[in-house]
């Protein structure tokens, strides 16, 4: 390992336990040394994530493209120029990141998965279903692939489809307690109104009550129950809550060593 490799190794290790300004040091004295294009192209890299992390997206998207402009085949680059697009306003440049970083990568499973949300918020559903469908080809174990998969295709009144893919996130993450929500919702809407408010009454017995999405499990419940006696009518209305954008949970790609949350987002 070289000297700037070994220092470059020494900053990803300090931004995984939380040291950022450290990290930053390090990464701008490896700019100024005797380093390779890669290497810079890394240093780059790695000074945009701690801009990330300072939540300065201006600074971190001038370090992404510098990262880029060395390396411009570098998916993860792509991926986390993206993000940082994203929090500077920048939707469509976002998604032209990621569409550049599945064109390099098309394994790259969180990719696609991100791509499927902000498709998904622009209004095209299709681009949307597309991307989901490829991040549950791709890893067929993706819960959230497979519950964001169901709501694109309920967007477009596929019910039957979308009821099978919350069916499947749940069979995989039994406690994934939005899925179970939005399945119970699934249900409801092909009339099989009993079957949902079973689902829900299993959901909030085994549910700890500080669960995530406890009070709309509980909501959908006892409207389904109010339903089934038959004192609801039609008006059920539920609506997840809380879903503002930038509260989500997102991948960091390997490599980085940013040790920010993974698994995706858990956008409903």
């Amino acid at each position: 390992m070289t000297k700037p490799a070994a220092k470059l190794a020494r900053a990803r290790q300090r931004l995984a336990a939380g040291d950022v300004d450290g990290a930053r040091r390090e990464g701008e004295a490896l700019l100024g040394a005797d380093a390779s294009d890669a290497e810079r192209a890394d240093s780059h890299l790695l000074l945009a994530a701690c801009a990330q992390h300072a939540k300065d997206p201006v600074l971190g998207l001038r370090h992404a493209r510098m990262s880029i402009a060395l390396r411009p085949e570098d998916p993860v680059a792509h991926y986390l120029n993206a993000e940082l697009a994203e929090a500077a306003g920048d939707k469509p440049g976002a998604i032209a990141s990621l569409d550049r970083a599945v064109a390099l990568k098309p394994a790259f499973v969180q990719a696609w998965f991100y791509r499927g949300i902000l498709r998904g918020e622009g209004g095209d559903a299709l681009a949307a279903i597309d991307s989901f469908r490829e991040t549950v080809r791709l890893d067929p174990a993706h819960a959230r692939g497979w519950n964001n998969l169901g709501n694109a295709l309920r967007r477009l009144a596929r019910l039957r489809d979308a009821e099978s893919a919350f069916e499947t996130a749940v069979a995989l993450k039994p406690d994934y307690w939005l899925a179970v929500a939005n399945l119970a919702k699934s249900l409801r809407d092909t009339g099989e109104v009993e079957r949902a408010e079973s689902l829900l009454r299993d959901a909030l017995a085994r549910s700890p009550s500080n669960a995530p999405y406890r009070p709309l499990l509980v909501l959908l419940a006892g409207l389904l129950r109010a339903r089934l006696s038959g004192r609801g009518g039609t008006a059920l209305r539920a609506r997840d809550p809380g879903r503002a954008r930038g509260k989500c949970a997102r991948v960091v790609p390997s490599g980085l060593g940013a040790g920010r949350a993974r698994g995706g987002r858990a956008c409903a």
